[in-house]
């Protein structure tokens, strides 16, 4: 895990809600993650996670994550040009008070971050070396996430798929969806992520990096999938999670294949918390 990644999870989303329970079901492992609507720790989680996308925006600027963090606090105004830069850097998925963002597009964004959050803080088996950070724009084409893991035999890596719903009856449908996605378009999302090794201080990440369109056309054991979908908890079956069906067989191994549900009441309404978050700090 990068430096910068260390920091974004030593305060870890899952601290004030989100329990997650692992299982192994055959060669498929799944995690669920379920929130109330009625828990008092819902909009704690809300302000967690968007305490940390704000951080992961401002990148280096560590002081303009702070003066942020202090207005959504109920402190001083921020400066216009310190404004101005994290009203641009938040417009794009999450969307300002002057200019709405389209409830899908919060959604997508909103299901994005949460998954990179809960994946580099270990909560889909080990916390990964490295993990791609989200895109910055929901509209951005390409693969949603990609996770490098250490595993007794060396590295190993995981392509993601990151969806959303709020239908009540479109789990299924949407990781079917998903894993055709992983499927048929592996090598597209390889070939956006070719230039991130460059720049990257571990060479051994830089390695793996620049071998991944190979090792997945090898059908290499390092290589793995998973799909992670934020959905109403009415959608999600009482057991279990929907598989991969006959979708990338070729990785039916332990740990080939992973999948992830986050279960909240009102997805929806959630983003919109996310949001509303956000915005307190502008």
């Amino acid at each position: 895990m990068s430096e910068d990644e260390a920091s974004l999870s030593s305060r870890h989303l899952t601290d004030s809600l989100l329990p997650g329970v692992e299982t192994c079901d055959g060669n498929f492992t799944y995690t669920r993650h379920m929130a109330a609507e009625a828990d008092p720790q819902l909009r704690a989680t809300a302000r967690r996670l968007a305490e940390r996308i704000v951080e992961l925006r401002c990148g280096g600027r560590h002081d303009h994550f702070e003066l942020w963090r202090l207005r959504a606090s109920g402190g001083a105004e921020l400066p216009a040009r310190v404004k101005d830069l994290l009203g641009a850097s938040l417009l794009p998925g999450f969307g300002l008070p002057s200019h709405q963002a389209p409830p899908d597009h919060l959604e997508a964004a909103v299901a994005e971050h949460l998954w990179y959050f809960l994946a580099i803080d270990g909560h889909f088996g080990s916390a990964p070396r490295f993990a791609l950070k989200p895109s910055f724009s929901p509209l951005d084409h390409g693969g949603d996430g990609l996770a490098v893991h250490e595993t007794a035999n060396g590295l190993s890596f995981r392509l993601w798929e990151v969806k959303k719903t709020v239908s009540e009856d479109a789990v299924n449908a949407t990781a079917s969806r998903a894993c055709r996605q992983l499927e048929e378009r592996a090598l597209q999302y390889i070939a956006r992520w070719q230039h991130e090794s460059v720049g990257q201080p571990d060479a051994d990440i830089v390695a793996l990096l620049d071998q991944l369109a190979d090792l997945w056309l090898d059908r290499s054991g390092q290589a793995g999938a998973g799909f992670s979908i934020a959905a109403a908890t009415a959608s999600l079956p009482a057991e279990g999670c929907p598989g991969f069906g006959d979708h990338l067989a070729w990785l039916d191994r332990p740990e080939g294949r992973r999948g992830a549900l986050q279960g909240f009441d009102d997805f929806r309404a959630f983003a919109a918390l996310v949001q509303e978050e956000l915005w307190k700090g502008l």
